[in-house]
């Protein structure tokens, strides 16, 4: 063959191969063999043994052979076949069309990465399976599906779920259309169809389906069994086939055709057709709209039908067999009913029997009382009230006008009530119960029954059995009530499932409404009984499942406007909404979704992973354990959130991280202002805001995570919004809730802010506050007034503003930086020792900074200065801003309190100022100064006008300058007797007591320093 490739012959033990990219051919023979084709279009023969056979691309023919095999196509249109066995064939998205061919066996598919929903089922020819993908060219068919059962048994594997393929949820039960002109065939019996809109061409299975043809011309075939057809809108041809059909044609021309079997035939508004023929049972037509034509099929002719009137039904009853065609209600709408027979169209009058010809009917006249013990037959009542108990065994009872009271005996009966306030009573047997006009009364009694309750307001009791209502558009407000058996309420052409709101009702009852129709279904006892829930809901939009489905759309209650206290009826999750007012909403002990309306609402989540959303109004939300989510909007109020169990998320929606502000309020309670940051809404309760209660209190009430669409912070983080918090014009204490940091403003008022053992941020704002900060490198600012600023442990840094205020700062640990602020320089500092062991550094004469107990110990004078326009100083540098110790202007006694280089100024007065075993810069100022060194390299600062200044240093190597004197205005005189060396300037005197010249350099203004051959020059 073309682009033939390599031939592989397995052995009997578990061979492995792999193709090329040319057209392999493989053989597994016996073994467990895996077994892969290339990119070639190869055939891979797996032979016996449970075997793996994987095609990869092209187009691969794969035989699994006997054995449990597993066969993967992969890309390309393969065809997979198996001899037998339990097999299992995998597809997915980018496969291509696949076909099985398999003999028979348990069988999987697996569909890789699939949910039940994103794959379309329909029969193609006769036997056949088409399985589709949505919105994607790939399909797989399995052949012979239909035509057997053994080529039916498959399990169906998507990507969370398992069924067989006959389960009830299965796709294979549910065939959809598309809204083009679709031909469709279900595959298992007991299907639903819904087709859409177009023009579609519908085949049905042997036994009992669901069809929905909905919008367009279309023709559907039920095939076998009792099967439920609503043809929706357009001109419709409808076979019932064989099988006790019910067909509505609804809206449109219609053709309906039951077929064998009983059928009722609806067929709604417009002119309708229906066909009627030898061996078709007893059918019957309920038709007042339109044009109504009877068309008798060919083994019919008008001499072989009697046709005569009984009550208000007309029936057409072929000679000589028990077939006959009962049109109800027919006397009233007499002209607008023809009959077809061959080539000629008769009157329907034209052809009654002047009497009763039947034969072994009873006919009930006006307020008659009708007993009858007769075998099977047709009651029909006239007009006024009637009473009829009918036979045991299976009747056919027309109540027509008026109020009728009917009860049906055993067997299977069907009952027809027409116009009036009638009670109907199936009795014993598996019942057919039409309400027809008015506020009817409808007992099914024991048995299977079929109920429809037409339109008026009825009460339905479907009694002992598996009961089917059937609810169609302006059928009016009935109300079910049903404790027994496995029950369906299928809806007509019209009704969606998107357009269901059902409401808890009169506490006890479920009230079902549908948007844009006034029609509803009240569920007695379904919210206290667990037995009147047990229903199947199926729409004509493909929606089926259980009312109690964990996705159904019963789950999702409403309460009533009069409702205030709203619990769950589920204990296994439920969605309840509130319609407004001051409701109490609790949820069950599974997860639940508990939605508020308008108003002051208490919602409790109990047990379970709830979501809660509170609303407008001021709410509180208490989700209780679990997991819950809280959901907030723009324009909710103040909800008041209480929960102190797992890991909880509050999703802040219409707002950004930025609009949310947080409050420590009542201590515990952390407070959440939406918007602008204004403290006014803390006491505005309209105003929208968020309180989680105990949130300071313990770590279980901190569990929450902040979500802002697709971003989610936890509430502890470090960019969380409650790591910032505010405070108000009252003097406020404000602590964080845990070690990791936080940025705390204290806005008005005296307020106490009181850091963790993180990194702290900590603003006090306006007023005298007092800010500690903890441990950890924290930023204190005080704001303007008096403050008090307490690091703690850690590098702290403190921001000082121009008249802000005077602080004081105390802190011993850590290096720490006062970082000035705007408009403060260097040259603005004055430092100065005030009650002998404090700080007082001056920003001029605006405001100053205290810093306590900072001549007693090294650890408290550990501070670097920083400034607006860039410039640093370390703590240890003698130019430091701070280091610069300024006396008075009274005699000052100033001594060493550090190792490290200190800088002393005298000012005004006679100073003692005494340096130490640093680097020292001393100053005398104006006045008779002595000035001591000590151990270091020192400098001395001279000025004209100083005074009479003595020196006295005998360690180190020491400067003397003189800022504003020349060398050539100063006179040196060395006292050989003392040692000293006396220096004159102007007005003023220095004596350095025991001069050395190599202790000491003399530097003068002009730069000149000293010689010592000048010096002895002058002193000779």
């Amino acid at each position: 063959m073309a682009n033939a490739g390599n031939l592989y012959l397995g052995t009997d033990e578990e061979d492995q191969y792999s193709g090329t990219s040319l057209n392999d051919m493989i053989f597994g023979e016996n073994g467990d063999d895996v077994l892969c084709g290339g990119i070639g279009n190869d055939v891979i023969y797996g032979g016996e043994g449970n075997d793996k056979l994987y095609g990869n691309s092209g187009k691969d023919h794969l035989y699994g052979g006997s054995g449990d095999d597993l066969i993967d196509g992969g890309a390309g249109d393969d065809i997979l076949e198996d001899e037998g066995g339990n097999d299992t064939y995998v597809f997915a998205r980018g496969y291509g069309k696949d076909t099985i061919i398999d003999n028979g066996g348990k069988n999987t598919i697996q569909f890789i990465d699939l949910m039940p929903s994103d794959i379309l089922v329909n029969g193609t020819g006769e036997n056949d399976v088409t399985i589709c993908i949505k919105n994607t060219s790939d399909q797989l068919v399995i052949k012979n599906f239909c035509k057997d059962a053994k080529y039916a048994d498959y399990t169906l594997q998507f990507k969370n779920v398992s069924m067989h393929c006959t389960d009830e949820n299965s796709p294979f039960r549910h065939i959809y259309g598309t809204e083009n002109s679709d031909e469709l065939r279900t595959v298992i019996d007991g299907s639903i169809v819904n087709a859409f809109a177009g023009n579609d061409t519908i085949t049905a299975s042997k036994q009992s389906d669901i069809i929905y043809a909905n919008a367009g011309n279309d023709i559907v075939k039920a095939g076998d069994g009792s099967d439920i057809i609503y043809g929706g809108s357009g001109d419709d041809i409808l076979y019932g086939e064989s099988g006790d059909d019910i067909i509505w044609g609804d809206a449109g021309a219609d053709k309906l055709d039951g077929g064998s079997g009983n059928d009722e035939l609806y067929g709604g508004l417009g002119d309708d057709v229906y066909v009627f023929n030898k061996g078709y049972g007893i059918d019957i037509i309920d038709d007042q709209e339109g044009k109504t034509t009877i068309q008798l099929g060919s083994d019919l002719s008008i001499q072989d039908i009697t046709v005569f009137e009984t009550g208000n039904e007309v029936v057409i009853k072929p000679n000589q067999t028990d077939d006959m065609l009962i049109i109800s209600d027919c006397i009233e709408i007499m002209d607008n009913v023809l009959l077809e027979v061959g080539n000629k169209t008769y009157a329907i009058q034209d052809v009654l029997s002047s009497s009763d010809e039947g034969g072994g009917y009873t006919v009930a006249t006006a307020t008659d009382a009708v007993f009858t013990d007769e075998t099977s037959g047709i009651i029909a009542s006239g007009a006024g009230y009637d009473y009829i108990v009918a036979s045991e065994d299976s009747d056919i009872i027309f109540g027509d006008s008026d109020t009728d009271r009917i009860l049906a005996g055993d067997s299977d009966d069907i009952i027809y009530g027409g116009i009036g306030a009638d009670q109907l009573y199936g009795e014993n047997g598996d019942d057919y119960i039409s309400g027809g006009a008015g506020n009817d009364y409808m007992n099914g009694g024991n048995g299977d029954d079929l109920l429809l309750p037409g339109t008026g307001n009825d009460y339905i009791d479907g009694g002992d059995g598996d009961d089917t209502y059937y609810f169609n558009l302006g059928d009016g407000n009935d109300t079910i009530i049903d404790v027994s058996g496995k029950n369906t309420i299928i809806f007509g052409d019209g009704l969606e499932s998107n357009m269901v709101k059902a409401y808890r009702s009169g506490w006890n009852d479920l009230l079902i409404t549908f948007t844009n129709a006034n029609d509803t279904i009240t569920l007695k006892n379904y919210c206290v009984d667990k037995n009147s829930r047990k229903y199947k809901l199926i729409f004509p939009d493909g929606y089926v499942g259980a009312a109690t489905d964990q996705d159904s759309i019963l789950r999702k209650i409403y309460d009533t406007s009069e409702t205030e206290y709203m619990p769950t009826i589920y204990d296994d999750g439920v969605t309840i909404v509130s319609s407004g007012g001051d409701d109490q909403l609790v949820g069950s002990d599974c997860s639940d979704t508990l939605i508020g309306g308008d108003g002051n609402n208490r919602i409790l989540g109990n047990a379970g992973d709830d979501c809660i959303d509170g609303g407008k109004g001021n709410d509180y939300l208490a989700g209780g354990s679990g997991s819950d989510t809280y959901i907030y909007k723009k324009g909710y109020g103040t909800d008041t959130i209480n929960d102190d169990s797992g890991q909880n998320y509050i999703e802040i929606c219409e707002y950004n991280i930025e609009d949310v502000h947080s409050y420590r309020t009542n201590w515990n309670n952390l407070t959440m202002v939406m918007g602008d940051r204004d403290e006014e809404a803390l006491d505005d309760p309209n105003s929208d805001k968020l309180v989680i209660e105990g949130f300071f209190s313990s770590e279980k009430n901190r569990k929450f995570s902040l979500m802002f669409g697709d971003v989610i912070i936890d509430i502890t983080s470090y960019n969380s919004s409650a790591r910032t918090l505010n405070g108000t014009a009252e003097n406020n204490n404000i602590s964080g809730f845990d070690d990791n940091g936080f940025v705390i403003y204290g806005c008005d008022g005296a307020d106490t802010l009181n850091g963790s053992n993180g990194n702290d941020c900590l603003y006090g704002g306006n007023g005298d506050d007092r800010l500690l900060g903890g441990s950890g490198n924290d930023i204190l600012d005080g704001g303007s007034g008096d403050d008090y600023l307490e690091g703690g442990n850690g590098d702290d840094t403190y921001i000082i503003q121009r008249n802000s205020g005077n602080y004081t700062i105390k802190d011993d640990s850590g290096v720490n930086t006062l970082k000035f602020g705007e408009g403060i320089s260097a040259s603005d500092i004055k430092a100065y020792r005030t009650d002998w062991n404090d700080l007082s550094v001056n920003i001029s004469d605006d405001n100053y900074v205290k810093i306590i107990g900072y001549f007693t110990a090294d650890k408290l004078r550990k501070y670097n200065v920083k400034f607006e326009d860039g410039t640093e100083f370390v703590y240890s540098e003698i130019d430091n801003p701070i280091n610069h110790i300024m006396a008075t202007d009274s005699d000052d006694w100033m001594d060493a309190w550090s190792d490290d280089g200190i800088y002393l100024d005298g000012q005004s007065g006679n100073d003692n100022l005494i340096g130490g075993a640093g680097n020292d810069i001393l100053i005398g100022g104006i006045g008779d100064d002595n000035l001591l060194g000590g151990a270091g390299d020192d400098i001395y600062l001279f000025s004209s006008g100083d005074g009479s200044d003595t020196v006295t240093d005998n360690e180190g190597i020491n400067t003397v300058k003189f800022v504003d004197v020349n060398k050539d205005d100063a006179i040196l005189t060395y006292d050989e007797n003392s040692g000293n060396m006396i220096i004159v300037y102007g007005d003023s005197t220095l004596n350095i007591i025991g001069f050395d010249w190599e202790n000491f350099s003399l530097v003068f203004a002009d730069g000149e320093i000293a010689e010592i051959p000048e010096c002895e020059k002058v002193c000779g």
